[in-house]
């Protein structure tokens, strides 16, 4: 069974080589080590939603969430939950999206929690959109995948997640988290 993690994690290692050395502006400082060790665990469809206020609810420090859109009632409302629980919570997700009603409804419950939700706006001719897809927790948990954190993506959707049980990757998304302005 390790075998097959080790597996996984390589295989995963590569992705996200590939995917910072092509699409990131800070890929010279991101390395993958071949000599850390990681518990990988997959999620499918409604899973994903079950998987992620799990992780939500575990955090003791710190969660960071960078979403393209998340409108998911059960989703925001742990993290406020996680928030007053004096877990630090910070958001970014995509300018676009912050004009749709049901994401401002999470933007202000959110921020009516505490949260640090920051507004994502792309530079012309230089950044694209926030697409990003995953949540950071105590820089020890990563989970990333194809899922949207909204209803849509929880009943309609083929959807993914994975959940990175890694210090040593959690700290490369949060380098990444930090370097999204």
């Amino acid at each position: 069974m390790k075998q097959n993690y080790n597996i996984i994690f390589y295989i995963f290692s590569l992705i996200l080589l590939v995917n910072t050395t092509c699409c990131n502006l800070y890929a010279a400082t991101t390395q993958i080590s071949t000599k850390a060790t990681a518990k990988v665990a997959a999620y499918f469809q409604d899973d994903c939603e079950t998987a992620v206020i799990k992780e939500i609810n575990s955090a003791r420090k710190e969660i960071q969430l960078a979403m393209y859109t998340f409108t998911k009632p059960s989703i925001y409302k742990a993290l406020a939950k996680a928030q007053r629980r004096r877990v630090k919570v910070e958001v970014k997700y995509d300018a676009e999206v912050a004009e749709w009603e049901s994401m401002q409804n999470a933007i202000i419950y959110m921020k009516n929690a505490g949260i640090t939700c920051t507004e994502i706006v792309p530079i012309k001719g230089k950044t694209g959109k926030m697409h990003n897809k995953y949540l950071i927790v105590d820089q020890k948990v990563v989970i990333t995948g194809s899922y949207n954190y909204t209803t849509a993506a929880t009943i309609l959707n083929y959807e993914n997640i994975v959940v990175i049980y890694s210090s040593q990757i959690a700290q490369q998304f949060h380098t990444n988290f930090t370097n999204i302005k």
